[in-house]
Order: C-alpha cells, then structure tokens, then sequence
C-alpha cells in the first residue's frame, strides 16, 4: 500500500466513523470494573458514573451495577449521605448538601463500579462536584475485563467540566491514526529529500 493510499484509507475510516455518530459503536470491549481514584491525592468526589452500553447506563444500580469504596465521610463525620451507592444512582446533582454524591474520607479514596455483566462500552462519563472544590476532580480511572485484567487507563481532569468522558469515540480514534499517518508521510519524505541532497 503506498503511502497515499494509506492517508486516503485513515481520511475514510475518519469520515464514516463521524458520519456514523461516533459514540454509537463501541470503543471500549468487554468492561466489567471501572476503578476510580482522585490523581491528586485528594478528597475522591463523584456525582456519577455513568456506563454506556447501546445506549443503556449498564453502571446504573437499577440496571444492575454495584458501587463500592473507601469510608465515606457521612460514616466518618455524620451529614447527609456521602455513600459509594450514590455514584451510580441515576442522578447527576454535583451538590453536596443534596446527598447524590460519594465523597471519600480522606486522600486514599477509591470508588469501585461494578457492572452486571462484561459490557462494551461507547462511552464512560464521569460527573464531579458542582457547588464546591472543583480543583479536585482529576480522576485516574482503570477498567478492567471479566477476568479481572485491565484493558484501559486514563487521567480525567474534569476541574471546567462535568462530565468528562472516558472513552474516546471512535472518530476521535480515527482521526489520531490519520495524524499519525501523517507524521509518518512526514518523516518519509523529510528522509527522501535528505537523500536527495546527499
């Protein structure tokens, strides 16, 4: 295959997967845990979880998931509930005092979802806290498959947004190979004309 043949064959597996609505197919295969950690050693604050899978949150407890996780603070100081359950209750309120939210005792927190089955996954959203301590919603999130291997990791950094999402579309991957194709064109024939001229 030639090189422009190459860069015409990413430009089109990019165009059919944006046209095809990107988050439709699945990018992420076989997922049955997502474990979930604050990267900055912080408090762990999570509104939701939410698992796509053909359009149904597979993380949601009504649908069969499970949430556990460090101590939350409401078993350590009392308030309003703070419990892993809320992460996957199906309400994405980011306000403390409203009791949606799990939030960890200390800086050693770790939220564990755990799915009904092993599910392909289109997109993973995570929301965080909305009425206070933005600062600290970087999340390392790991996924792991039925077997218990980890098939996935990220750093989330969700401090000016929520939600963020997990996993890339498959447009989004698409277009990173068309980049990457790209720089090899480059170097190809930054390396020809080199020899050219020696």
């Amino acid at each position: 295959m030639s090189l422009k043949q190459a860069l015409a064959a990413a430009a089109a597996a990019a165009l059919v997967c944006a046209a095809a609505g990107g988050a439709s197919a699945a990018t992420l295969i076989g997922a049955k845990t997502i474990h979930i950690t604050n990267h900055l050693n912080d408090y762990l604050q999570v509104a939701e979880v939410v698992a796509n899978s053909s359009g149904v949150d597979v993380a949601a407890s009504s649908n069969g998931g499970s949430a556990s996780g460090e101590a939350d603070w409401q078993s350590a100081h009392g308030g309003v509930s703070t419990a892993p359950s809320n992460a996957i209750d199906g309400n994405t309120d980011g306000i403390y005092v409203d009791g949606s939210i799990y939030h960890s005792v200390d800086g050693n927190g770790f939220l564990d979802i755990t799915l009904a089955a092993p599910s392909d996954l289109s997109s993973l959203l995570i929301y965080g806290r909305t009425d206070c301590c933005k600062a600290r919603d970087v999340y390392d999130v790991t996924v792991f498959n039925g077997g218990g291997t980890q098939i996935y990791s990220r750093t989330l950094d969700a401090t000016s947004s929520s939600p963020v999402n997990a996993v890339p579309e498959p447009a989004t991957w698409a277009l990173m190979m068309l980049g990457v194709v790209g720089v090899g064109a480059t170097l190809r024939s930054r390396r020809k004309l080199a020899l050219a001229a020696a």
